[in-house]
């Protein structure tokens, strides 16, 4: 059974990252991270797939926030054995990631 969790740390406009791609979420075999500037209006959106283990969400949150990025809101699922997790981020200035070295350190690091 497919768990989804809808985290809202701030309110945000961007809605037009629908829940239905979360639900159809096939595992691969390896893990990775999407950043796209195109799927929100308002925010850069993080997808990161990855084996489920203990205190993985808490690095990947904790990553974003090392750099000082805002979580405007976050898809959480789970299977058990694998996640999915969607953010919306922003700067400090509320505008999206645009920052090519930004864009990878995350991809690196989570």
């Amino acid at each position: 059974m497919l768990v989804l969790l809808n985290l809202f740390f701030s309110f945000s406009l961007c809605h037009s990252f629908a829940c239905s791609q979360l639900v159809g979420f096939q595992a691969t075999a390896t893990e990775r991270v999407v950043i796209d500037n195109n799927a929100c209006e308002d925010a850069t959106v993080i997808q990161v797939d990855s084996v489920n283990k203990h205190g993985i969400l808490l690095e990947v949150v904790q990553v974003l926030t090392d750099m000082n990025l805002t979580i405007t809101k976050a898809y959480i699922s789970s299977d058990g054995g694998w996640f999915m997790d969607v953010f919306n981020v922003v700067d400090n200035d509320g505008n999206k990631i645009r920052d090519k070295e930004v864009m990878d350190y995350i991809q690196s690091e989570s």
